[in-house]
């Protein structure tokens, strides 16, 4: 839509007061921003997108 990325996922999830639920999205973004900074050169910091996502 629009020039803008769209990302679909259906991932398998936890509650957000799972005990590792903090862990986890931190490691699934972390993954996810190593993904765009090897394939396409974008560049976003870790935390500021954890911010960003979970505002």
């Amino acid at each position: 839509p629009d020039g803008e990325v769209l990302i679909i996922d259906w991932p398998q999830y936890v509650t957000m007061d799972h005990p590792n639920a903090e862990l986890l999205i931190r490691r699934d973004v972390e993954n996810v921003l190593k993904y765009f900074r090897r394939k396409w050169r974008v560049y976003r910091d870790l935390d500021e997108t954890l911010r960003w996502l979970l505002s």
